[in-house]
Parts: C-alpha cells; sequence; structure tokens
C-alpha cells in the first residue's frame, strides 16, 4: 500500500481473486476495478467488498517456492483461509514476458515480481 501514490484516483486489480487487495486498495484510492477470468473469483469479491506469471528460470522458481513457504508458516501459526479457494490456471506467460509486454503496452511503468506468482505493476498516466 506504501507504493500507491498519493494523489491515485483509480486502481485496477487484474486477477483480484477474492478481492482482498481491491478493498484494500478501496481504503486509499476513490475508484478501484477487480478484474478476473473466474467468475467464481468475481462472486468472492463481490462479497468481500467493504502479476501469476510461470517460471521460466531458476529465479522465478526460488521466489515462488519462497513465497509457499512463507504462506505454509504463516498458515501454521494463524489457521490460514477458510471456506472455498478462488480457482486459478496454470500461467502461459514467465515474469520477463510479462514485463516486456507491460513495458511495451504501458511505457514508464514499473514492474516488480512479488512472492506466489504474484506481480506488481505501477504506471502513471502522463497528462
Amino acid at each position: 500500500m506504501k507504493l500507491v501514490p498519493e494523489d491515485c484516483a483509480h486502481a485496477l486489480d487484474a486477477g483480484c481473486g477474492d478481492g482482498l487487495l481491491a478493498g484494500k486498495l478501496a481504503a486509499r484510492v476513490p475508484y478501484v476495478t477487480g478484474i478476473d477470468r473466474s467468475a467464481e473469483a468475481i462472486a468472492m469479491a463481490r462479497e468481500r467488498r467493504p502479476g501469476n506469471a510461470k517460471d521460466r528460470t531458476l529465479l522465478d522458481g526460488i521466489v515462488r517456492l519462497s513465497g509457499q513457504a512463507v504462506s505454509h508458516v504463516l498458515k501454521l501459526f494463524h489457521g490460514g483461509k477458510r471456506g472455498p479457494g478462488v480457482p486459478a490456471m496454470d500461467p502461459v506467460m514467465s515474469w520477463d514476458e510479462v514485463g516486456r509486454a507491460a513495458r511495451r503496452l504501458l511505457p514508464g511503468c514499473r514492474f516488480r515480481r512479488l512472492l506466489l506468482r504474484r506481480y506488481l505493476l505501477v504506471w502513471d498516466k502522463p497528462r
């Protein structure tokens, strides 16, 4: 959340899943749109309302597996999620491919890998 610009008026959560991030964004950004390929995920996100990428390199796998390990440890200490999970599909693009496509389509964007096959893309609309 610390990466959200102070004057951000619109945010897009692509692959929003159950809407956790979209809900957090809504506390800081006036207009938030969450999209997902899964109708079940969208339904879960609507109920909740108040960067998957494929491994291609050793580093990709290390980052993903590190995130999974952290997730399992946190689940042991905090109990994990309850109820049905969000359906997921196997990624078709590597992190590098996603980054290149993003930079081509959104010049000047900032792309960063996150844990669990996710990524963060920040783009400032030119004025």
